[in-house]
Protein backbone atom coordinates (compact mmCIF):
# COMPACT_ATOMS: atom_id res chain seq x y z
CA UNK A 1 0.00 0.00 0.00
CA UNK A 2 2.72 2.46 0.63
CA UNK A 3 4.46 1.77 -2.57
CA UNK A 4 0.59 2.58 -4.50
CA UNK A 5 0.41 5.75 -2.16
CA UNK A 6 4.30 6.78 -3.24
CA UNK A 7 3.22 5.95 -6.88
CA UNK A 8 0.30 7.97 -6.84
CA UNK A 9 2.07 10.63 -5.27
CA UNK A 10 4.70 10.77 -8.00
CA UNK A 11 2.12 10.15 -10.50
CA UNK A 12 0.11 13.13 -9.41
CA UNK A 13 3.32 15.13 -9.33
CA UNK A 14 4.28 14.68 -12.80
CA UNK A 15 1.11 15.24 -14.17
CA UNK A 16 1.41 18.93 -12.06
CA UNK A 17 4.62 19.39 -13.34
CA UNK A 18 3.80 18.86 -17.04
CA UNK A 19 0.64 20.96 -16.67
CA UNK A 20 2.65 23.65 -15.31
CA UNK A 21 5.19 23.56 -18.27
CA UNK A 22 2.30 23.85 -20.54
CA UNK A 23 0.86 26.82 -18.81
CA UNK A 24 4.45 28.37 -19.09
CA UNK A 25 4.56 27.35 -22.61
CA UNK A 26 0.98 29.37 -23.45
CA UNK A 27 2.72 32.16 -21.86
CA UNK A 28 5.64 32.18 -23.08
CA UNK A 29 3.70 32.38 -26.64
CA UNK A 30 0.97 34.74 -25.22
CA UNK A 31 3.94 37.57 -24.37
CA UNK A 32 5.17 36.94 -28.40
CA UNK A 33 1.95 37.96 -29.85
CA UNK A 34 1.48 40.88 -27.50
CA UNK A 35 4.88 41.94 -28.69
CA UNK A 36 4.22 41.45 -31.75
CA UNK A 37 0.55 43.41 -31.68
CA UNK A 38 2.43 45.92 -29.34
CA UNK A 39 5.74 46.50 -32.30
CA UNK A 40 2.83 46.36 -35.48
CA UNK A 41 0.37 48.64 -33.65
CA UNK A 42 3.21 51.33 -32.55
CA UNK A 43 4.12 51.69 -36.08
CA UNK A 44 0.93 52.03 -37.43
CA UNK A 45 0.42 54.70 -34.63
CA UNK A 46 3.51 56.43 -35.94
CA UNK A 47 2.19 55.95 -39.35
CA UNK A 48 -1.31 57.32 -38.67
CA UNK A 49 -2.95 58.48 -35.43
CA UNK A 50 -0.13 60.21 -33.80
CA UNK A 51 0.37 62.93 -36.96
CA UNK A 52 -2.55 64.02 -38.39
CA UNK A 53 -2.22 64.81 -41.75
CA UNK A 54 0.68 61.21 -41.47
CA UNK A 55 4.20 61.75 -42.11
CA UNK A 56 5.46 60.47 -45.12
CA UNK A 57 8.34 57.63 -43.53
CA UNK A 58 8.38 55.88 -46.82
CA UNK A 59 11.36 58.15 -48.00
CA UNK A 60 13.08 58.01 -44.70
CA UNK A 61 16.93 57.89 -44.85
CA UNK A 62 17.11 56.29 -40.82
CA UNK A 63 15.49 52.80 -40.02
CA UNK A 64 11.71 53.59 -39.93
CA UNK A 65 11.34 51.01 -36.80
CA UNK A 66 13.74 53.54 -34.62
CA UNK A 67 11.43 56.70 -35.14
CA UNK A 68 9.61 56.37 -31.80
CA UNK A 69 6.32 57.86 -30.78
CA UNK A 70 6.82 60.74 -27.94
CA UNK A 71 4.00 60.97 -26.46
CA UNK A 72 2.31 64.38 -27.29
CA UNK A 73 1.02 64.65 -31.00
CA UNK A 74 1.78 66.75 -33.71
CA UNK A 75 2.12 70.14 -32.66
CA UNK A 76 0.75 69.14 -28.89
CA UNK A 77 3.98 70.70 -28.14
CA UNK A 78 3.39 74.40 -29.75
CA UNK A 79 6.57 75.84 -30.88
CA UNK A 80 6.77 79.47 -30.99
CA UNK A 81 7.04 81.98 -33.84
CA UNK A 82 8.56 85.51 -33.68
CA UNK A 83 7.73 85.56 -29.64
CA UNK A 84 7.98 89.23 -28.03
CA UNK A 85 10.92 89.51 -25.95
CA UNK A 86 11.73 91.74 -22.40
CA UNK A 87 14.72 93.32 -21.37
CA UNK A 88 16.89 91.36 -18.81
CA UNK A 89 15.82 93.58 -15.68
CA UNK A 90 11.95 92.89 -16.81
CA UNK A 91 12.11 89.46 -16.91
CA UNK A 92 10.17 88.31 -13.88
CA UNK A 93 9.88 84.78 -12.86
CA UNK A 94 14.10 84.01 -14.75
CA UNK A 95 16.61 83.79 -12.17
CA UNK A 96 19.55 85.23 -12.18
CA UNK A 97 21.11 81.11 -12.22
CA UNK A 98 18.84 79.66 -14.64
CA UNK A 99 20.42 78.69 -17.99
CA UNK A 100 19.47 80.29 -21.15
CA UNK A 101 20.30 79.63 -25.01
CA UNK A 102 22.50 82.98 -26.13
CA UNK A 103 22.71 84.11 -29.53
CA UNK A 104 23.87 87.18 -31.16
CA UNK A 105 23.33 88.66 -35.14
CA UNK A 106 24.71 91.75 -36.27
CA UNK A 107 24.80 93.11 -32.62
CA UNK A 108 21.57 92.07 -31.76
CA UNK A 109 21.47 89.37 -28.68
CA UNK A 110 18.88 87.47 -27.78
CA UNK A 111 18.72 85.23 -24.76
CA UNK A 112 15.69 82.13 -24.54
CA UNK A 113 15.54 80.63 -21.15
CA UNK A 114 15.32 76.66 -21.19
CA UNK A 115 12.63 77.03 -18.66
CA UNK A 116 10.43 78.60 -21.21
CA UNK A 117 11.38 76.07 -24.03
CA UNK A 118 11.03 72.86 -22.31
CA UNK A 119 7.31 73.72 -22.93
CA UNK A 120 8.01 74.53 -26.48
CA UNK A 121 11.44 73.12 -28.38
CA UNK A 122 11.60 75.30 -31.04
CA UNK A 123 11.25 78.93 -31.70
CA UNK A 124 11.46 80.32 -34.77
CA UNK A 125 12.77 83.83 -34.66
CA UNK A 126 14.12 86.70 -36.52
CA UNK A 127 16.94 88.21 -35.24
CA UNK A 128 18.64 90.97 -37.03
CA UNK A 129 18.44 90.36 -40.59
CA UNK A 130 18.63 86.51 -40.29
CA UNK A 131 15.85 83.93 -39.38
CA UNK A 132 17.05 81.29 -37.33
CA UNK A 133 14.95 77.99 -35.51
CA UNK A 134 16.23 77.90 -31.84
CA UNK A 135 15.91 74.32 -30.60
CA UNK A 136 16.33 72.22 -27.35
CA UNK A 137 15.17 68.75 -26.46
CA UNK A 138 14.89 68.39 -22.90
CA UNK A 139 15.46 64.51 -23.18
CA UNK A 140 18.55 64.82 -24.81
CA UNK A 141 19.49 68.13 -22.98
CA UNK A 142 20.81 68.99 -26.15
CA UNK A 143 20.57 72.82 -27.99
CA UNK A 144 20.93 73.89 -31.82
CA UNK A 145 20.51 77.01 -33.20
CA UNK A 146 20.06 76.65 -37.35
CA UNK A 147 19.07 79.13 -40.23
CA UNK A 148 16.07 78.71 -41.11
CA UNK A 149 16.82 79.75 -45.28
CA UNK A 150 17.92 76.08 -46.91
CA UNK A 151 18.28 75.00 -50.58
CA UNK A 152 14.68 74.59 -50.54
CA UNK A 153 13.52 78.35 -49.11
CA UNK A 154 13.07 79.52 -45.86
CA UNK A 155 11.24 76.96 -43.51
CA UNK A 156 9.50 77.33 -40.28
CA UNK A 157 9.55 73.87 -37.85
CA UNK A 158 6.79 72.69 -35.51
CA UNK A 159 7.42 69.85 -33.15
CA UNK A 160 6.53 66.48 -34.97
CA UNK A 161 5.76 64.26 -31.97
CA UNK A 162 8.42 61.63 -32.84
CA UNK A 163 11.23 60.92 -31.68
CA UNK A 164 14.80 59.31 -33.03
CA UNK A 165 17.09 58.27 -31.09
CA UNK A 166 15.27 59.96 -28.39
CA UNK A 167 16.34 63.53 -29.88
CA UNK A 168 13.46 65.69 -31.36
CA UNK A 169 12.19 65.00 -34.85
CA UNK A 170 11.20 68.58 -36.28
CA UNK A 171 9.14 69.12 -39.07
CA UNK A 172 9.00 71.97 -41.36
CA UNK A 173 5.38 73.83 -41.74
CA UNK A 174 5.36 73.74 -46.13
CA UNK A 175 3.51 71.47 -47.97
CA UNK A 176 6.04 68.61 -47.71
CA UNK A 177 5.94 68.42 -43.81
CA UNK A 178 9.29 67.08 -44.23
CA UNK A 179 10.94 65.69 -40.84
CA UNK A 180 14.27 66.88 -39.33
CA UNK A 181 16.56 65.58 -36.66
CA UNK A 182 17.70 68.10 -34.73
CA UNK A 183 20.79 65.81 -33.55
CA UNK A 184 22.03 65.59 -37.30
CA UNK A 185 21.33 68.41 -38.49
CA UNK A 186 19.25 67.83 -41.83
CA UNK A 187 15.94 66.84 -43.22
CA UNK A 188 15.68 62.49 -42.48
CA UNK A 189 14.11 62.46 -46.13
CA UNK A 190 15.63 62.06 -49.07
CA UNK A 191 14.27 65.15 -50.27
CA UNK A 192 15.74 67.14 -47.79
CA UNK A 193 19.08 68.79 -46.74
CA UNK A 194 21.36 69.89 -44.70
CA UNK A 195 20.77 72.77 -41.88
CA UNK A 196 23.07 75.58 -41.08
CA UNK A 197 23.79 75.92 -37.74
CA UNK A 198 25.08 78.75 -35.84
CA UNK A 199 27.10 79.54 -32.98
CA UNK A 200 25.46 79.70 -29.61
CA UNK A 201 26.26 79.79 -26.00
CA UNK A 202 24.55 78.67 -22.91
Amino acid sequence: QGDTTRRSVMGRREIILVGAFAVLLLVVFWRRDQLTDFWGAEEETVQGNLASPPFDLSIAIVPRREIRPGGPRKDGIPALTEPKFVDAVDALGVRPEERVIGFESNGEARAYPLSILSYHEIVNDRVGDQSVAVTYCPLCDSVAVFDRHTPLGERTFGVSGLLYNSNVLMYDRAETESLWSQMMAQGIDRKSTRLNSSHTDI
